[in-house]
């Protein structure tokens, strides 16, 4: 649906051999000596310059294309996701699974069996996903997207600095936001 998804893996070496050679993912640009040791200190995969350098260097490269293999099914799922319909039924289930709440219920039903939160939580979640279909297409990544777009925009996270980001990686938006994925992915066969 128009969306464009990249991707970047970072690879630092020192001209000198004075650092190990460094593999991952960093949002530092480096630009002097401070910057790159930061994002050194970032990088998860290290091989120290070594007689058996060649061989971890090896093993490196299985793992790259292991993890290569495993985006190429996430991102076919993506394209299925694009393809595929979203029904009414599916929003609701979606912010059924979310909020607790059943937005087949009237006002003033959901007054008296939800709190206030539960219900905000829902409004807010039905207006991103309208959003996001609205852009995206009524489709299950329509869909997804405004899951997301909710758990960036709106999700109550930690108060603090990158306290969003901790959320969507470690947290309660992360939790959220696979939840909804493994629901909405989980009748899709890949050929």
């Amino acid at each position: 649906n128009f969306d464009t998804v990249k991707k970047y893996i970072t690879a630092i070496n020192s001209h000198d051999a004075s650092c190990s050679l460094g593999f991952g993912m960093t949002n530092t640009t480096i630009s002097c000596s401070n910057t790159f040791h930061s994002a050194m200190k970032q990088m998860g995969s290290k091989i120290r310059h070594t007689m058996s350098m060649k061989q971890k260097l090896e093993v490196l490269r299985n793992e790259l294309t292991a993890v290569q293999e495993e985006e190429a099914t996430l991102y076919s799922l993506f394209t299925e996701m694009a393809n595929r319909e979203a029904s009414t039924e599916d929003v609701k289930r979606v912010v059924l699974s979310a909020s607790a709440v059943n937005l087949d219920t009237t006002e003033s039903e959901a007054k008296s069996l939800y709190s206030t939160q539960q219900i905000n939580k829902a409004k807010a979640l039905s207006i991103r996903i309208a959003e996001e279909m609205g852009v995206k297409g009524n489709t299950l990544w329509g869909l997804f997207s405004g899951v997301t777009k909710y758990t960036n925009k709106d999700m109550t996270t930690p108060k603090r600095e990158n306290g969003t980001l901790e959320s969507k990686f470690f947290g309660s938006a992360n939790r959220l936001d696979n939840k909804v994925f493994d629901n909405l992915t989980k009748d899709i066969v890949l050929a």
